[in-house]
């Protein structure tokens, strides 16, 4: 399992904090999704829920993650 959070720069030039998570059940497949306070705490071994979509592009299949808003 890891977790990282990476600041970014949108196409528009709005920065951003990408976040992506690999867990034990999805193995190498990587889950990204935005920081945000639902998931500023995160750390390796934390057990939360959250809702997946996997989205097909012209560059391959990625895994989105969401958090529940508290």
């Amino acid at each position: 399992m890891s977790i990282e959070r990476k600041q970014l720069t949108s196409k528009a030039g709005k920065p951003f904090v990408s976040v992506r998570i690999k867990t034990d059940k999805h193995g190498e497949k990587t889950l990204s999704g935005f920081a945000n306070v639902e998931n500023t705490d995160w750390e390796v071994g934390s057990v939360v829920n959250i809702g997946i979509e996997e989205k097909t592009t012209d560059k391959g299949t990625f895994l989105n993650f969401t958090a529940p808003k508290s």
